[in-house]
């Protein structure tokens, strides 16, 4: 488990530290058992052999069976498309920060189509 591992906020989108999808089912579930005491979350982890396996996880998203690093919950994070590139006659580089990609690809045609040229794209994905 990562030191780093921090509280869960339930009122964003979560998912797996691998990608797979999330479905909380409850974070009021009684629980005592060794070092573990409740409330817990109860999830639903979309896994491709079984449909949806349930599990039963802590508010900093460990499970608390095991701890595989990609069966932790983490929030998701939000994607942004950066565009840099240097308009005609102008020295300074111009930058663009998209929500979709949809909007971030007509710009970078529009670029190209005007003959700026391209410094850099990179998809950014950030805690909001």
């Amino acid at each position: 488990m990562s030191s780093s591992q921090t509280k869960l906020d339930l009122t964003k989108p979560v998912t797996t530290r691998d990608g797979r999808a999330v479905r909380i089912l409850c974070t009021d579930r009684a629980w005592k058992d060794g070092n573990i005491e409740g409330p817990l979350i109860v999830a639903l982890i979309q896994d491709d052999k079984v449909g949806e396996q349930l599990r039963n996880y802590t508010f900093d998203g460990r499970p608390i069976y095991g701890v595989n690093e990609r069966d932790c919950l983490i929030n998701l994070k939000n994607k942004f498309y950066l565009l840099v590139f240097l308009a005609k006659d102008e020295t300074i580089p111009k930058a663009g920060v998209y929500n979709t990609e949809e909007k971030f690809k007509i710009n970078k045609d529009a670029c190209l189509k005007m003959g700026w040229p391209i410094l850099k794209e990179e998809i950014l994905e950030v805690d909001i």
